[in-house]
């Protein structure tokens, strides 16, 4: 490596190359969860019409039910929500009929329906970025879901520009005076994962050739 090592917060991170593979300190998501808002029960649902009575409480993301739900029974769950301990199989609101004690629908509705596996998007120890990867936006969202709070990154090269030649003007001189723009803004742009500094314009000795 021709720059060494250093350790920057996820959030600080962005454009920066990646100096070791970086793997998931959690599984994501973390539980079986709902993808749906809807009505949650176990095992599925055969063809037919079904009723269901409704346990009281309901499930939404960040605040799980804490009891069971029993087999035949149904729970109200939100999109995001940790599927409750009896539940492996969620209803779209939309497709139910719902009362203050139970649900009604017609299936079928296959085991797992509108569910989330946990792991489903990675799990604990994978490699999720690769070394030498230049980090962008939509990567620190996938380390941040992933618990990973900092990262190995290579330390910036400091990189010079001069612009050389007696036709170059500086950025902004009249075309007419100077036709050629000396282009440092333009290679100043390039190397994102580098600190950059232009050094300005100079000019050749007389009688040079380049």
């Amino acid at each position: 490596s021709v720059t060494g090592i250093t350790s920057k917060p996820v959030d600080k991170a962005a454009g920066r190359i990646l100096a070791e593979d970086v793997c998931a300190v959690r599984s994501h998501p973390p539980t079986p969860n709902s993808a749906v808002d809807g009505y949650g029960f176990a095992g599925g649902a055969a063809d037919g019409l079904h009723v269901m009575p409704l346990v009281d409480g309901r499930a939404a993301a960040g605040v799980p039910h804490p009891d069971p739900v029993p087999a035949g029974s149904a729970i109200r769950i939100l999109t995001g929500a940790t599927l409750p301990y009896g539940v492996d199989t969620v209803i779209l609101q939309e497709d139910v009929a719902v009362t203050d004690a139970a649900i009604t629908f017609n299936g079928p509705l296959k085991r797992g329906a509108n569910a989330r596996k946990a792991g489903e998007d990675m799990i604990a120890g994978d490699v999720i970025l690769p070394k030498g990867r230049i980090l962008t936006p939509a990567d620190i969202g996938t380390l941040v879901a992933a618990g990973v709070g900092h990262v190995a990154v290579q330390k910036q090269l400091r990189v010079g520009r001069v612009s050389t030649g007696w036709g170059p003007a500086p950025t902004g001189c009249a075309a007419r005076c100077h036709p050629i723009q000396a282009p440092r803004p333009t290679l100043l742009g390039a190397g994102a994962a580098a600190r950059r500094r232009a050094l300005g314009l100079t000019r050749a000795s007389p009688g040079c050739r380049t």
